[in-house]
This record gives structure tokens, C-alpha cells and sequence, in this order.
């Protein structure tokens, strides 16, 4: 199968879409379509009695010149058996994976849940009642759970699971702060791809989603709870990832 593939698994509410549209309009790569909903073709139950000949015909076989292939399935991350699956058929894949600054990350996946229509609780409830709810949902429906704002960013869990199928070179850790509009970051992702990098998207603004300002819409006692829940996980994320993320000075 000629070109090499590559997979956005995630994390959820972490620029993953805008990442998306930045790769898909690169006359080099060819995205599995549609963008809404995923294709999550790993996690398909069928799985076993498929060949890597039918992923390529149902995405990529109308892709003209594309020397590269990307599939974008947020649900991925949560799931060894994705990892598993992804590396039997495509061991050299490159892994990317969007990181965002956990706080914000929770507040968004929070209030895209609650627009839904499927979260019924304040903010300030849903979270400090994570524990007891986050396996309230129905996986026949739902490939992960949409109550699981703060487990998701304790991103250590996930990416030493993908490490160990793909190994640390090929994961290609993304720090949503930097890479959100800014055209540097996208270029050095392109060269990574091995894409030509001098490629600049139509338009690379980027938005921001809100709720930015959570210092002051979350209850002080809440966010001390927070700040403490992520500090550790996120002191573990640097020295793994070597990089001291100023970005998120705030949690320590």
C-alpha cells in the first residue's frame, strides 16, 4: 500500500477538528472523510474479518497525489484495543496527540456535553461526582464516556499505553496553546509528516473555544480542587515529555 499513515486519536475538545481541516487541505495528505461523524473504523466490531485493502478503499482510494494518509478518531485514545489494532496493520504509523491545558479541556468537554442535552448537573456537581458516574452511559451508543472531564486529562495514562505499541519517537505530542493558529507549529508538523512544510492553509487563524477565562467562572474552592487534582499528572506529562509546558504554569 503505497504512503504511510498517520492518526489523530485525540484528546477530545483539544483542537483535534481545526487540526484536522489544517491537514486535510495539504495537497499531500488525504484525510478519511467524512470529518463528522469519526470513522473509528479500529473500534468497529467487525474488525477481525477486515484487511487493511478495505480501510484504504472505503478512505483513501480516490486520494490523487497524497503521500499520506490521516484518519482522525478522538475515541482512539481511550482505547488499547484501537493501539492493538492500528499497529498490526500499520506498525511504522505516526501518533499525534492534542494536549490542552487540563482545566480547560474539562470545562469544554463539560459544556459540549451539557449542550447535548445529556448533562444534567452544574459544573461544580458533575465534576466532583466523576468517580461514581463516569461509566453511567451506554458503550453500544457512546465510544467513550461523555462524563469523564477529568479523568481525560490525566494524559499520562494513554499516552504510555501508545508508547508501548508505537514507541515515544512515533508519538507526536501537539500542545494546543502553541499550535492553534499558529503557522510555525503547523509547518513543523507538516516537515514531521515528512509533507512539504512550506504549505501555508487558507486560513490558519484558528478559534479558540470558549470558556478560556475559567479562573473566573469556576467557584474558588472548586478550582483549588482541580489545580490539585492536575499536578501531579501534569509534572509526570513534562518529564516525559521533556518540556516544561509553561503554558500551564498555573497548575504548578
Amino acid at each position: 500500500m503505497p504512503g504511510k499513515h498517520f492518526f489523530v486519536i485525540g484528546a477530545q475538545r483539544s483542537g483535534t477538528t481545526y487540526l484536522y481541516r489544517m491537514l486535510r487541505e495539504h495537497p499531500q495528505i488525504c484525510m478519511a472523510k467524512p470529518e463528522r461523524p469519526e470513522p473509528k473504523y479500529f473500534l468497529r466490531d467487525d474488525f477481525t474479518a477486515l484487511a487493511p485493502s478495505d480501510y484504504h478503499n472505503e478512505y483513501f482510494s480516490d486520494c490523487g497525489g497524497a503521500v499520506r494518509f490521516g484518519e482522525k478518531s478522538t475515541s482512539y485514545i481511550e482505547h488499547e484495543r484501537a493501539a492493538k489494532r492500528i499497529v498490526s496493520w500499520f506498525p511504522d504509523a505516526q501518533i499525534i496527540v492534542c494536549l490542552r491545558h487540563p482545566i480547560r479541556r474539562a470545562l469544554s468537554n463539560y459544556y459540549f456535553t451539557k449542550q447535548y442535552g445529556i448533562e444534567p448537573l452544574d459544573v461544580d456537581t458533575a465534576f466532583r461526582q466523576e468517580d461514581q458516574r463516569r461509566h453511567d452511559y451506554d458503550p453500544s451508543r457512546i465510544s467513550v464516556s461523555p462524563y469523564a472531564y477529568l479523568k481525560r486529562g490525566h494524559y499520562m495514562d494513554y499516552l504510555r499505553v501508545w508508547a508501548r505499541y508505537f514507541g515515544q519517537e512515533s508519538i507526536l505530542p501537539l500542545i494546543f496553546e502553541r499550535f492553534t493558529g499558529q503557522l510555525r507549529a503547523l509547518q513543523s508538523l507538516y516537515s514531521q509528516l515528512g509533507v512539504d512544510p512550506t504549505f501555508v492553509p487558507t486560513d490558519y487563524s484558528g478559534t479558540i473555544n470558549a470558556n478560556e477565562a475559567y479562573e473566573t467562572t469556576l467557584p474558588p474552592a472548586l478550582l483549588a480542587y482541580l489545580r490539585g487534582m492536575f499536578r501531579q499528572p501534569v509534572r509526570d506529562l513534562r518529564t516525559y515529555l521533556q518540556d516544561p509546558i509553561p503554558e500551564w504554569d498555573d497548575l504548578g
